[in-house]
């Protein structure tokens, strides 16, 4: 390393003056958490400070041993006189010999944890440069559970799809604590770690206090406080959420207190892409409509906004062609909802659908069974979250070049907005 600084070029006369006068260098760590796992020690324990402080004082030992055999033979670096090593009369080659580096790149390379940092999370998806979304589950977690005899298949979905053990019943308390997400550390255990490392690193510690979207701005405020009197040269603090486009997030997707769709990543790429997995119990609506077919019984599964999800409807006694029909397109209508397709859209496609009968007149036509379906979302889901809704009838809806809105219709031979009075003609 020190042969490095000494054949790079660097960018500016002034930048390399500074780095041949210190001639700082930076070892560092990565993988810390896997240690952790197979030592069986929860981030943030006692026990895991110990280790930690353990280990990175020995690498600074080592580091400063070779660093005092360099300057017998290169001489010290150059602001040597008067600094701290001359005071303790260790005269060295580096000013600073260690330091905790993000490592994220490297870390990813060789499956490791990035510096000190905790388990991101058991699973979790990672966005790569090129929009790519790669699903991930723990590789020590799956060789911990066989060779404790609880993993299976299933288990794994399980986890896949919350993105957490702690409420996953088969998994053993012990490695429950063990394989605890970032974001399920306490912020105050995370700077413990950070602080306990900082007295035996020479430079700056990498490291990133997990918080979830719930965050308050006072429990920033305290985080960067506390971190200030630990000692830390620095912190950072990452809010769930905080960006529209972030490199990890859990594949849970949710916060523990409320089920929500608004922000969720739809994982998958064109051809490939794969609609959220909704939870064990959501709430739910139910609607009676009468059809050219019979009345239909329609129940919508919403978020805790009280956004459509999951649609299921049936018309009759169950087994009828006419309740494969409506299975059909109630799982349709579901999958789009889950894969990102805007629902003023979905109840686009529906609404105006027609067959040869209908039922009803003027604005409480029914003129099909997708019709229906549309019209119930339509006015009791759209109509409540967005003032324009879908208009059934005659017209046909398109969207507006100047407002984006849905609501360009096609009236005396002119394209004409609803929303914005925009015209074609």
């Amino acid at each position: 390393m020190n042969n490095v600084i000494e054949g790079s070029q660097y960018p500016t006369q002034e930048i390399e003056a500074i780095v041949r006068k210190t001639m700082n260098i930076g070892l560092g760590v990565m993988g810390v958490a896997e240690l952790l796992v197979e030592a069986g020690l929860p981030y943030g324990s006692d026990g895991a400070r110990v280790i930690l402080g353990q280990s990175l004082s020995i690498i600074q030992s080592a580091a400063k041993e070779e660093s005092m055999k360099l300057a017998e033979w290169r001489g010290t670096f150059p602001l040597y006189p008067g600094s701290v090593w001359e005071q303790i009369n260790e005269p060295v080659r580096n000013a600073a010999l260690t330091s905790i580096a993000p490592t994220g790149t490297l870390s990813t390379l060789l499956d490791v944890s990035g510096g000190i940092e905790p388990i991101f999370a058991v699973a979790f998806t990672r966005t790569t440069n090129e929009g790519h979304v790669l699903k991930y589950i723990h590789p020590k977690f799956v060789e911990i559970a066989k060779q404790e005899g609880f993993f299976t298949k299933e288990l794994v979905e399980k986890i896949i799809e919350r993105g957490s053990v702690l409420d996953v019943e088969e998994v053993p308390p012990k490695w429950k604590e063990v394989f605890r997400g970032a974001h399920e550390i306490h912020w105050r255990d995370h700077l413990l770690m950070q602080a306990g490392a900082q007295k035996h690193v020479h430079s700056g510690v990498s490291k990133t206090v997990n918080l979830p979207s719930s965050a308050s701005i006072e429990d920033v405020m305290e985080i960067y406080a506390e971190a200030w009197r630990l000692g830390c040269k620095g912190v950072t603090v990452f809010r769930d959420g905080c960006r529209g486009e972030q490199v990890l997030t859990t594949t849970s997707g949710r916060e523990k207190k409320g089920f929500y769709m608004s922000g969720r990543k739809v994982q998958g790429e064109w051809g490939n892409l794969l609609p959220i997995k909704l939870p064990d119990d959501a709430p739910a609506r139910r609607f009676y409509v009468e059809t050219p077919v019979g009345e239909l019984q329609l129940t919508i599964v919403t978020d805790d906004e009280d956004k459509p999800v999951e649609v299921f409807g049936q018309v009759g006694h169950a087994g009828s062609d006419i309740n494969a029909d409506v299975e059909a397109i109630c799982r349709m209508t579901s999958v789009a909802l889950r894969s990102g397709t805007p629902l003023w859209y979905v109840v686009k496609q529906l609404m105006g659908i027609g067959g040869r009968s209908s039922i009803g007149f003027g604005g409480n036509r029914v003129r099909s069974l997708p019709d229906a379906i549309g019209q119930v979302m339509n006015k009791h889901f759209l109509g409540v979250e967005n003032e324009q809704t879908v208009q059934s009838g005659d017209c046909h809806l398109d969207i507006c070049p100047e407002c984006g809105s849905a609501a360009l219709v096609h009236e005396s031979g002119c394209d004409h907005c609803q929303v914005c009075n925009y015209s074609k003609c």
